[in-house]
Order: structure tokens, then sequence, then C-alpha cells
């Protein structure tokens, strides 16, 4: 089985995309630099040149410039290198890209790649996690890929869906490898869900499908990385956990996640990871759903930054972020297993892994 890296699934998604579709245009500030946005760009930047522009740094002008494109039948991809810089964007994407279809009758499609910033140690205004901001919007579609198959099929299904998407890149996954897509299968995509099952499965447990999981974890986005880790140290320490991801918002279209609170029924232990704070986020809107879906006791812990901005110095932005041991450490409180399970890698050293 052949492999690709995250940033060369992007860079794909978007060649054959405009390969297909003489529609489909590029913008935004350095998308035609040498490195091309981590080198998602460059590709598209050679073979087309005419259909990929460079721009001004001003992302009120380029987004609304989108908005008319889309109108115009054109299907704008939006690069934001930093997604911290998205709130100058909202009166168009707000009152005008969220609410065209719904007012006219009419589709705009429109792709918004945003670029989140965990590890570059730029500090507050320069690693921040937007997501929940504009998954609240109704109108608006927001999918945060892990995986380079997910972030290959996002770009490609948003581009034929008749309202906007936003997708939130994380920085630490473009260099992750994992399995390569289905080039002619780009159909049909959301709703599609992932989980992944680590510990021991007996027999008992395989008799009864909805009890063989001692908890779940719920990863948001690139918090998968430190939600299966966790998963790998709990299992290896003979506790069955299953981690689910949760890329796609409203999560309305998640379907499998909602299919997976029968799991969540039986176990009644859930563990949720996200990279940006608590309050008011995605990581809260799961728990209501879950609580909303179980009707039944339900032992929840939420792993996310504090409620504050997120430092510049290294050493201060590793613990505010979760790590994989405070992901642990929560499965524990969960389970109510005293002591301490030792993290069996860290996120450095990460391998995307594969679902079964």
């Amino acid at each position: 089985m052949s492999e690709i890296t995250y940033a060369e699934a992007i860079a794909l998604a978007m060649e054959d995309a405009m390969a297909q579709d003489t529609s489909v245009v590029c913008l935004g500030v350095g998308v035609t630099d040498p490195t091309g946005i981590f080198g998602t760009t460059k590709t598209v930047a050679d073979r087309f040149p005419k259909r990929v522009i460079e721009c001004p740094l001003s992302e009120n002008t380029l987004t609304g410039a989108c908005v008319g494109m889309g109108i115009g039948g054109l299907k704008p991809i939006l690069v934001h290198a930093r997604m911290d810089f998205l709130p100058l964007t909202m009166e168009h994407l707000i009152n005008s890209a969220a609410k065209w279809e719904y007012m006219t009758g009419h589709p705009l499609t429109m792709v918004v790649r945003c670029i989140v910033g965990r590890g570059w140690g730029q500090g507050p205004t320069h690693s921040q996690n937007l997501a929940a901001m504009v998954a609240h919007i109704p109108g608006l579609r927001v999918f945060m890929p892990y995986r380079p198959v997910d972030a290959y099929y996002a770009i490609r299904q948003a581009l034929g869906e008749s309202q906007p998407t936003i997708i939130v890149e994380s920085r630490r996954l473009y260099g992750t490898k994992g399995q390569a897509p289905n080039r002619l299968g780009a159909g049909g995509y959301w709703g599609y869900g992932h989980s992944w099952s680590y510990g021991p499965w007996t027999e008992s447990r395989l008799a009864s499908w909805p009890s063989r999981y001692d908890m779940q974890i719920v990863g948001i986005g690139d918090a998968l990385v430190e939600a299966n880790l966790a998963g790998e140290a709990m299992g290896a320490n003979g506790y069955s956990v299953q981690v689910i991801d949760c890329q796609q918002y409203p999560l309305k279209y998640q379907h499998p996640l909602n299919e997976r609170w029968d799991w969540l029924k039986a176990t009644k232990r859930l563990v949720v990871v996200d990279n940006a704070p608590a309050f008011c986020g995605l990581s809260a809107e799961i728990v209501a759903m879950a609580a909303e879906s179980t009707h039944r006791e339900l032992r929840v812990i939420r792993v996310t930054p504090p409620s504050t901005p997120c430092p510049s110095a290294a050493h201060l932005e590793a613990e505010w972020y979760p790590s994989v041991a405070k992901v642990i450490a929560a499965c524990q409180d969960v389970l109510g297993i005293p002591g301490t399970i030792p993290a069996m890698l860290e996120p450095q050293t990460m391998t995307v892994p594969s679902p079964f």
C-alpha cells in the first residue's frame, strides 16, 4: 500500500481538482512562493500559473473577492497561512458566504484553508485554533483532517459542495505519512469517520459488542495524536480503549460518531481531547451530545488548554497544550485507576495510525 504525506495529499487534491475543473482557482499570500505553503501549492502554481494568484496581505479583501468569485461561478480555494487572522474576514464569511444559498437558492462553492500552529512557538497571536468560532455559524462547514487521506478527500468533496467549507490544517501534521487516497473516488466523503481500538478483545467482549470497551476517547483534529498515543498506552496496560476521530462540524455530518454513542452507553466513560480552550469549544459540544444521546450517568473529562492565550516559550507552550501524559491521567481518572501509566511514545516521533 503506497503512502503519502499530509502536505502531499493536499497538493495532490488541489492538482487533481484543478486538472478536472477549470473553474477551480487558488489564491492567497505565498501561494506562488518557492516553498508553496509548506509544499501544498507549489505543484499547482507550476502547472496552472494563470489560476494560482499571488495576493497582497489583506485577509478581508481576499475573502470578499473569493465570495464574489463563488457567486460568479468560480470555485476559489483561499489559503490563510495563519488562522489567527480569520476574524478579519468574518463580515464576508458570516453575512455573505454562509447565507448565500439560504437567501438566494444558488450555490456558493468556496474553500478556505486555515493553518494552525501548535509547536511554532509563536505565542498568543500566531497559534490559535478558532475552529469553534466558525463551526458555530449555520451555513459553514468545518473540517479538521487528521490523516493524509482525510485531507485529500476534504478538499475534493468541499469543491463539490454548494456551501463554503473551512478546512483547518495542523502544521505539525504536514510531514506525517499515511495511506494514499483513491484518486478516482473523491465523492461521498462527508459523514465518514474513523476509530481505532487498543487493548484486549476477549471472547466475552466480542460476544457483547457494545461492552467490549472500557472507555472511549474522542480526539478533535490533530488532538488525535495525543488521543491515539494515550489509547495505545492504556491498551498496553490491559485496558480496552476506543479512540474516535471527530473531524467534521456541524456534528450532524459525523454519522459514525452518533452510532458510537451506543457503545458509550455501555462504558459510560469518556475523555475528550482538544487543542483549543474548553469554554464554549467543540469539546463542550461533543460532551453535550454524549449526554443527550446516552441519557445515563456519564463520567467525562475534557483535556484542553486553559482559557488563556498560548505562551511563546517552548517549555511553557508544551505545558499549555494537552500532552499524552495528561490524556492518560484523564483516562485513569474516569476508570478509577490508581498510580501512573507511562506514555509509550512522544508526539515528536509519532506516526499516524491506520483505522481498523
